[in-house]
């Protein structure tokens, strides 16, 4: 009898140690539910530290763009233009190379002879106050850990949404971060490329422009953006219609999977991750344009 009662004993401990398939299953369920749940909330944590980082880097170069701005007298320019380099002339400039690093890859839409492929990292103005000494390689503050393509504007093609390339553009720009130097001062222009002369003449006024942007003033303008937010205004119109209206009817969506918000930075340092109207050149509380938009003796 005390062996039957001892396995009796055993028996009963084991059936309720066991789960059944139901329960097993309810468990299952209930866990891919919790996870399901708390995805997002992971993913979004993971993207606001990405674009904490992104502010981070966009923030050093607007200090890096008032130390620059006192010892050259302006944010930085295209320097490098009609410049040959080992391998070929440059006929491609682009807004990155005021800074980050030499490309390696050849670019899908740009092709070989572009500056961020021919301007080698130790040469470009930017870098001797953020790395100093470097040579080669990556550098931590021109890449935005969200970047994730590469938008790359159709100049040849006014309106059209532009190319999206799924490599990053640190990998085929050498750099995140977009320089707004459509309005910057510049030596005269390369006659080779021709198919940017509007923008040398705006650029004509760009010092008289920027030298006016103080203050509140100051705040509102943007030297910096990230990739998509460039290639999507390349089109972009003032609001009030005095260059005509914009042609975009589309906001894009950026790095940070929202519809237009970008990280950008301002022309008196400091930084933003806000929307912005890729249709427009100025909105509330930024602009892209230094104005007013006319000056004496100039017409865009």
């Amino acid at each position: 009898m005390p062996f039957l009662a001892l396995g009796h004993r055993t028996a009963y401990s084991s059936r309720a140690r066991a789960f059944s398939l139901l329960e097993l299953l309810v468990v299952i369920g209930i866990s891919a539910l919790v996870i399901a749940i708390a995805l997002p909330s992971l993913s979004s944590a993971r993207e606001s530290a990405h674009i904490a980082v992104c502010l981070s880097n966009i923030r050093e170069l607007g200090q890096t763009s008032g130390a620059y701005i006192q010892d050259a007298g302006m944010p930085t320019e295209p320097w490098h233009l009609g410049f040959n380099y080992p391998g070929g002339e440059i006929d491609k400039v682009s807004e990155y190379v005021y800074g980050g690093f030499q490309s390696d890859v050849i670019h899908p839409i740009l092709g070989d002879k572009v500056d961020t492929r021919k301007i080698h990292t130790n040469e470009r103005p930017y870098n001797k106050y953020i790395a100093p000494g470097i040579c080669d390689g990556p550098v931590d503050t021109y890449i935005c850990p969200s970047d994730r393509f590469t938008a790359t504007t159709k100049i040849e093609a006014p309106c059209a949404e532009p190319y999206i390339t799924n490599q990053p553009s640190y990998v085929l720009n050498g750099n995140s971060y977009s320089l707004n130097w459509n309005w910057l001062d510049a030596p005269p222009w390369n006659s080779k490329l021709a198919h940017y002369e509007k923008i040398w003449d705006m650029s004509a006024a760009g010092r008289e422009m920027l030298r006016l942007k103080v203050g509140g003033s100051a705040s509102k303008f943007i030297l910096f953006m990230e990739n998509p937010m460039n290639a999507y205004m390349q089109d972009a119109k003032p609001p009030n219609g005095s260059h005509g209206i914009s042609c975009q009817t589309e906001l894009g969506i950026g790095w940070h999977k929202q519809v237009s918000r970008y990280n950008v930075g301002f022309f008196d340092g400091h930084a933003e991750h806000r929307f912005i109207d890729t249709r427009y050149s100025s909105g509330q509380g930024y602009e892209t344009w230094p104005e007013p938009y006319t000056l004496s003796g100039f017409t865009p």
